[in-house]
């Protein structure tokens, strides 16, 4: 006989054993109001292994790993191939011809599947033969499979009987006492399976509670999760037992038996909106201590006895929703109680209303004033915040009403919320975005769950795409939405980012969010500074507002992102790759034109890679180029490639190259300065004829060094951008500058000298001519600089005018105050 049958055979022979043995007391089949007594819960157990796996998978070499995570309701469970493909240049042809591969050995790398499973939490105390609903949900939320595509996850659920005592956990973790009696809640189970489509479900599990033999019998329903054995062979061929042994999860919900009652706990969640619930049954018991409705009754009062069939229910009534916010006002809410006759008429108890206890659950819910108004008991209620804290997220009001045969206990829990927020379900990690990729013209539709939090009332949600993208709801449960955006881009190479609006309001309360879409071009694209034409602008002037830790010359920054359209899962959908797995390469600098191919071999720079794993490079020049006004712009071209899973990706950009421009200044220390740096910076420290220019710099007018400097540059600017072999020496031309400033120096003197000798010495060359030496050597000397470089006269503007108008005022003057006025010399 196998084992299965001896376990239902084992089953059977025990309940009938139970049902005889409480035959006598007829209570197999209880009436509303009569029971053996009640099992109430006590505490969860959660037997899980999630840090034992991640030690094994630490320090053993297995690349088919399981992890979850796990709390009383819900189970994370994820399964990934860590290892390398196998023949997946096969898949595509696997794909669309099946059976003729169907016994090659083909092998995604990176294959994985997550799924979530949800469960109800059981109810707080249970009578005795009455139906245990655990409401359940899973989703295989995530999944790339092929050759585990036979991969499941499964859930089931067992009640079972221990005798009276306290729990003991063995050294597995797990509970060690023998059960008595074991039951499996309907249906068998329910899973997820890729292979077979089940990519989720919803259901419940059902059975009826067993009755309790001693007092302090120990129930447990038991909530189990894992991979299902018999058809996950693929992953199963490769895990140990080690792992066998820990792919299993268990929640226990742990409850002791009582006969009778003292008392009797109940636990409900304040409903979404205004007004009175449909009420709980009190039994009858508790209002009497005397079992069984007539007998009950007889007992109350004389005027019950002709109606023998009444019951009695705890009415809860109050006018907001169900949540209290914290640190506000308090809110009111009421209860009563009343008696419901066999033909459904309902008369209000105010004498037993009286005697309801409105109470608090525990901290964070206050409880202030009470009192008794018109049929109903009323306190105020209040949750107080505490800073700096996570405070929690739920409160109980507790109503109690004791009568002579023990009490009952309603625990009603609201939601405690501070102000309004929306969360969702995917946040970008570092940044607080909700994000989503595209890619340009994908046509594809992405869902996001999200749901409106902390509202007092049932707020109206509103979503606002796009016409890029495409936005509507679906309301999927009570609280929570789901954002369908459906991409109309088109195809294009440049990223967009597209911003989609959600509103959750009320009369009083407001929330909103934001989904940032971004639409990627398919394939590589570079995130840098452009101009107009496109061209990636590399910038090669000093750093002059930086500090000595700073780069002499700022370097520009590349971002490289890959993205491309993942369809080996059902659902294709943008991927944008994870540059640590990218092999990048970006190509020389090049061209086409002559100015190009000279910079190939002139212009210095490098490409920092230290940032690589995150798609980040800078191109660091490691000189400046001079630039002309109107000369032709610097433009070059290079190549970035991609290499991810087998498959090359291209992209072509230009670059611009942006020199520095002699820019003329009238300040003397700062045309200095500029020269002095122009000279460094071309290499020119250790020319003889430019050091002569530095030394005799203070003699140059602010045009002249302005000259000086604006000639290197050009010549720098010819070396840079002008084949090798027709370079024209520098050296050459600084000794020319030098003469030709010397020549224009000379005739300044001498043109000088004839003044003085027309005008003659005496007072006229002291208040008049003395003054303008400089100025006229000036005024010549920026003429003659000018005309020699060809460059426009703005006579307005030289200094001469300004010293003549000076000495004529001082001459004016002399004549003024009695002097003898200067007379030139015939």
């Amino acid at each position: 006989m196998s084992n299965l049958h001896k376990l239902k055979r084992f089953t059977l022979i025990s309940i009938m054993s139970f049902v005889l043995l409480f035959t006598t007391v007829k209570v197999y089949a209880p009436s509303d109001d009569a029971w053996a007594g009640l099992w109430t819960y006590k505490n969860t157990i959660i037997v899980e292994y999630s840090n034992e796996l991640n030690n094994y998978y630490s320090s053993n070499d297995d690349n088919t790993q399981i992890h979850y995570t796990s709390t009383s309701t819900k189970v994370d469970y994820r399964f990934n191939y860590t290892g390398s493909g196998y023949q997946e240049d096969l898949y595509e042809a696997a794909l669309k011809d099946p059976e003729t591969y169907q016994y090659e050995t083909i092998i995604l790398s990176g294959e994985y599947a997550y799924s979530e499973l949800n469960f109800s939490m059981p109810n707080i105390q249970y009578r005795e033969n009455v139906i245990i609903n655990i409401d359940t949900s899973g989703e295989l939320y995530d999944y790339k499979l092929f050759h585990f595509d036979n991969i499941e996850f499964y859930t089931l659920v067992w009640t079972h009987i221990y005798n009276p005592g306290e729990i003991i956990i063995n050294e597995n973790k797990d509970i060690q006492n023998t059960s008595r009696i074991s039951n499996r809640l309907e249906p068998l189970l329910y899973k997820v399976a890729s292979d077979e489509k089940l990519y989720n479900f919803t259901g419940t599990f059902t059975c009826y509670t067993p009755y309790g033999i001693n007092n302090g019998d120990i129930m447990t329903i038991e909530i189990n999760i894992g991979f299902n054995p018999f058809t996950s062979l693929n992953l199963y061929a490769s895990h140990s037992q080690t792992e066998n042994g820990y792919d299993n999860i268990k929640i226990y919900h742990v409850y002791t038996w009582k006969y009778g009652t003292t008392g009797i706990i109940t636990d409900s969640n304040a409903l979404d909106f205004p007004g009175e619930d449909n009420g709980i049954n009190i039994p009858i018991i508790i209002l009497t201590g005397i079992l069984g409705t007539s007998a009950a009754l007889a007992a109350l009062s004389s005027q019950y006895k002709e109606d023998p069939k009444s019951k009695f229910k705890l009415y809860i009534q109050k006018d907001f929703g169900s949540a209290i916010r914290y640190n506000k006002p308090p809110v009111t809410v009421y209860a009563r109680i009343a008696e419901i006759k066999e033909d459904g008429s309902e008369i209000d108890r105010l004498d037993l209303t009286e005697n309801i206890k409105i109470t608090s659950g525990g901290a964070p819910i206050d409880i202030g004033d009470t009192a008794v108004s018109s049929n109903y008991k009323g306190a105020l209620v209040s949750a107080q915040a505490t800073e700096r804290q996570d405070n929690p997220v739920e409160g109980i009001v507790t109503f109690t009403y004791t009568g002579e045969g023990g009490y009952f206990q309603n625990d009603l829990k609201f939601r405690l919320v501070g102000k309004p927020y929306i969360e969702h379900e995917r946040i970008e990690k570092g940044s607080g975005t909700v994000l989503v990729n595209m890619i340009l013209g994908d046509s594809l539709t992405y869902e996001l769950y999200f749901k409106p939090m902390d509202f007092v009332d049932i707020p109206e949600v509103t979503i606002l795409g796009e016409d890029e993208v495409y936005a509507t709801l679906e309301k999927i449960d009570e609280q929570g939405y789901k954002a369908i955006l459906v991409n109309k881009s088109t195809t294009g190479d440049t990223k967009k980012q597209v911003t989609i609006q959600i509103k959750s309001e009320t009369e009083n309360e407001l929330a909103e969010s934001e989904i940032v879409v971004v639409l990627y071009p398919e394939g590589i694209s570079v995130d840098a500074t452009f101009d107009d034409q496109k061209h990636l602008i590399v910038r090669t002037e000093e750093n002059e507002d930086g500090s000595v830790l700073d780069p002499k010359i700022k370097p520009t920054r590349l971002k490289v992102t890959l993205a491309i359209l993942d369809q080996t899962s059902s659902k294709p959908k943008a991927i944008i790759c994870d540059m640590k797995e990218v092999d990048i390469v970006i190509d020389n600098l090049t061209g086409e034109d002559s100015i190009a191919q000279n910079l190939k071999s002139t212009f210095k720079y490098q490409v920092n890679t230290e940032l690589k794993d995150e798609g980040i490079f800078y191109i660091e020049p490691q000189v400046t180029l001079p630039e002309l006004e109107d000369a032709k712009p610097y433009i070059l071209q290079t190549s970035i490639h991609c290499s991810y899973k087998g498959e090359t990706y291209d992209k072509s950009i230009t670059i611009k190259l942006i020199g520095e421009k002699p820019t003329p200044l009238d300040n003397w220390d700062e045309e200095h300065r500029l020269l002095i740096r122009a000279i460094q910076r071309y290499g020119l420290s250790s020319n003889g004829h430019a050091k002569e220019l530095i030394r005799s710099a203070k003699h140059r007018t602010a045009t002249e060094l302005c000259m000086i400097r604006r000639a290197i540059i050009m010549e720098s600017a010819y070396y840079y951008t002008k084949e090798g072999q027709e370079f024209r020496d520098l050296e050459e031309k600084l000794a020319k500058l030098e003469f030709v400033f010397s020549v224009i120096k000379w005739f300044g003197d001498q043109a000088f000298s004839y003044l003085v000798t027309f005008y003659g010495p005496g007072a006229m060359a002291d208040a008049f001519l003395s003054p303008l030496k400089d100025y006229v050597t000036e005024l010549i000397g920026e003429i003659g600089a000018k005309i020699y470089w060809g460059e426009e006269i703005n006579f307005k503007a030289v200094n001469l005018f300004a010293a003549i108008e000076s000495g004529i005022e001082n001459a004016i003057i002399n004549i003024i105050t009695g002097d003898e006025p200067p007379t030139p010399k015939k």
